[in-house]
């Protein structure tokens, strides 16, 4: 089986999350080594909006 082809956007800055229920910004961020604020800026996003469904891109090289 081969992969989809990705995006320029992921390529570059990443893999990707989709945001579930009862999830936060901070957890997300533990869960791949990268720092909140790190995760936040990548996505354009108030940590306080998430909501269920929302696809984040997890930036690499990222430190807590």
């Amino acid at each position: 089986k081969s992969e989809p082809p990705k995006t320029a956007k992921t390529a570059r800055k990443g893999r990707t999350h989709v945001v579930a229920k009862g999830e936060t910004a901070y957890g997300i961020a533990g869960k791949y080594g990268v720092s909140v604020n790190n995760l936040v800026r990548v996505n354009g996003i108030k940590p306080e909006k998430l909501k269920p469904g929302t696809k984040l891109v997890i930036p690499t090289g990222g430190t807590r």
